[in-house]
């Protein structure tokens, strides 16, 4: 039977007394063979507590989440756990942890944390207070707040004092806490102290994020990381129930790939990724995998993908409450944007991360858009303003051996910017803290031409010609090897240059020529930044044919 018009329908309901609906959803319940839908109607059907209709609900939820449904999952265990007798205190506590779980799951952080905290405050069970606990750090971590997630973790710890074993996730979750504030020798200690609670523990999923994200903070440390991200990989082969957010092993084995420079490599696997998270309804995991895959499609010089993935993450991060995760998905979106000379749309997204950063309390080199703008400045050529952005990260940067928690990319634009103004020394001494980095394993490749450019830029300025032709001319050497097509394109443009100032007039046409073209290529908008890139490299290609002398 139909209604000739919905709002018929709508009506009839409304008007129809609490009886006569519940007896309709009963006969209903009946009718139907889908399990979601029967137990939705004997939910609506129950006069109160009712033991199997919520049993009913669980089995739904485990369904809803098996097809990829995790939000619908949240919505039949809420129903569950208002439908569970009163004196079932522990049944009540599991349904609304795993409630939150699933909203944590599908993109809603707030009623996540609202289900957490009810779980900390109320639940009977230690055991489940403490899980609660930990899941509840995550999402305040999401949220930027990062004392927040430290105080909630700190506390579960505590409790789980006087039951035997710490569980791992709450020490792999507080090296994210460190790595937010920017110490990732602290992350690392953690990590590690997780690895080996896991191992204790037998607990596999835990061991698989616990490992993964210890070789991401070895990796930002130095030459480390590898063996953990293999072991994490070699583990989730297994199955189970793997972390699907910012440790799973796969999007961290693609950041580690990216610093070797295989980036086609790290791209597939990324693809992969993101394709199974959104079969899965993970909305809540996007923005992390995304942000990474950006960054991949970027280096790799498909900027329309980059700039296609970077809204996807960004729109996804919309009203879910993960500021720390829109902060990095602005931080994503602004490269793309700066990359593609798009001006008004870096201003405007600076402007909005630094209102995002005052609500958090992420380490500032972390989360930041200064990077993309002083990139944007130097490309439009104006290194005054670019120096401008850039000098306070620079100065944020340790002069020793660096311990990478963010984006050091910067550090090579600055120095450029300041050789453009005349400052030569302070040039030299941000290239000794770029070159601290080439033992690190994040962004080992790129770091390996970039400090070679810049050298060879340095000793350009300073009259030493040979020297510097040696250094440009290897710098280029390197990254034909690598897939980073626009550092490539840097590259040919200031050896072109440098072979200009040596009177090797057709080196530095075929060189300003390749980078020009490269350029064009890759700059897609309207005087955007490779654009005007090229256009210089056009105009010092005709200044090299008619040299005289």
């Amino acid at each position: 039977m139909r209604f000739t018009h919905p709002l018929l329908g709508s009506v009839v309901y409304s008007e129809a007394s609490a009886g006569k609906r519940r007896g309709v959803h009963a006969r209903l319940a009946a009718a139907t063979e889908d399990l979601e839908e029967r137990a939705r109607h004997l939910a609506l059907a129950a006069t109160g507590p009712d033991p199997e209709v919520a049993a009913a609900l669980d089995e739904a939820a485990r369904r809803a989440r098996f097809r990829g449904s995790p939000e619908a999952a949240a919505e039949l265990l809420e129903r569950a756990a208002l439908l569970t007798p009163a004196g079932d205190e522990e049944r009540l506590a599991v349904r609304r942890l795993e409630a939150a779980e699933r909203h944590l799951e599908s993109g809603d952080t707030d009623r996540a944390r609202e289900l957490f905290e009810r779980v900390v405050n109320e639940s009977p069970t230690l055991v489940l207070r403490v899980q609660a606990g930990t899941r509840l750090g995550v999402t305040r971590l999401l949220g930027g707040d990062i004392a927040g997630a430290t105080a909630a973790l700190e506390q579960a710890r505590t409790a789980a004092g006087g039951a035997g074993d710490t569980p791992a996730g709450i020490d792999e979750v507080l090296a994210w806490t460190w790595e937010f504030r920017g110490s990732t020798p602290n992350a690392a200690k953690h990590a590690r102290a997780a690895v080996r609670l896991a191992e204790r523990q037998e607990d596999v999923p835990a061991l698989v994020g616990a490992l993964a994200s210890a070789a991401l903070f070895e990796a930002r440390k130095g030459p480390g990381g590898w063996a953990h991200i293999q072991r994490a990989l070699s583990l989730s082969e297994s199955g189970g129930d793997l972390p699907i957010g910012r440790s799973h092993p796969l999007r961290i084995y693609a950041q580690l790939l990216m610093g070797k420079g295989e980036t086609e490599h790290a791209r597939a696997v990324l693809a992969d990724l993101h394709e199974r998270l959104r079969e899965r309804g993970s909305e809540g995991s996007l923005a992390i995998v995304l942000s990474t895959l950006s960054l991949a499609e970027i280096r790799a010089g498909r900027w329309e993908e980059a700039a296609e993935h970077a809204r996807e993450g960004y729109l996804s991060t919309l009203g879910t409450g993960q500021l720390a995760q829109r902060l990095f998905m602005l931080m994503v979106v602004t490269l793309v944007d700066a990359l593609r000379g798009n001006a008004a749309e870096v201003r405007a997204r600076a402007r909005e991360a630094d209102e995002l950063i005052a609500r958090t309390d992420l380490d500032p080199l972390l989360a930041n858009t200064d990077p993309a703008v002083g990139l944007l400045e130097l490309s439009l050529g104006d290194p005054e303003s670019a120096h401008a952005v850039l000098a306070p990260l620079n100065e944020h940067v340790p002069l020793g051996p660096v311990q990478e928690s963010g984006w050091f990319r910067f550090l090579a634009d600055d120095a450029e910017a300041l050789l453009a103004l005349g400052q030569l020394e302070a040039a030299r001494a941000t290239l000794a803290k770029l070159g601290a980095r080439r033992h690190v394993l994040l962004d080992r490749a790129w770091t390996a031409q970039a400090f070679v450019r810049c050298r060879g830029l340095i000793s350009l300025t300073a009259g030493e010609t040979e020297t510097a032709l040696d250094d440009l001319v290897r710098a280029v050497r390197l990254s034909e090897r690598g897939q980073e097509p626009f550092e490539h394109a840097r590259n040919l443009f200031a050896l072109g240059r440098a072979q200009r100032r040596l009177k090797q007039r057709r080196a530095s046409r075929e060189s300003l020529t390749g980078a020009g073209a490269l350029f064009e290529r890759l700059g897609s908008a309207r005087r955007s930044g490779t654009t005007a890139l090229a256009r210089n490299c056009r105009a010092s290609a005709d200044d090299s044919l008619a040299f005289r002398g």
